[in-house]
């Protein structure tokens, strides 16, 4: 939501001076970390694409329909959220003069 109140120059400032930087920075550290772990230069972000959408493979263990991740996966991962939510959900509601 930030990023749609500036102004286009501002956005490309944030963009490229402030996102994109953290963003490799983390990419770095993640392949540097992966390196440690696995013993050799491996890219994990990548091979979880290749296994689950290039090749496929993923499909053997299962496939849901469309709307599984949204009514049975989300709710069971966000249930210990679920309460925290609602009550922000209500103080927005009722205390929207001081947001």
């Amino acid at each position: 939501i930030y990023a749609f109140q500036l102004n286009f120059y501002q956005l490309i400032n944030f963009i490229f001076k402030q996102s994109l930087p953290i963003g490799l920075f983390i990419i770095l550290l993640s392949i540097i970390i992966d390196r440690v772990f696995y013993g050799c230069w491996t890219i994990v972000f990548w091979n979880f694409l290749q296994f689950n959408i290039i090749k496929d493979i993923a499909s053997y263990y299962g496939v849901h329909s469309w709307h599984w991740y949204f009514s049975q996966a989300l709710p069971v991962m966000l249930f210990s959220f679920l309460p925290i939510f609602l009550y922000g959900s209500w103080l927005i509601k009722n205390c929207s003069s001081n947001f």
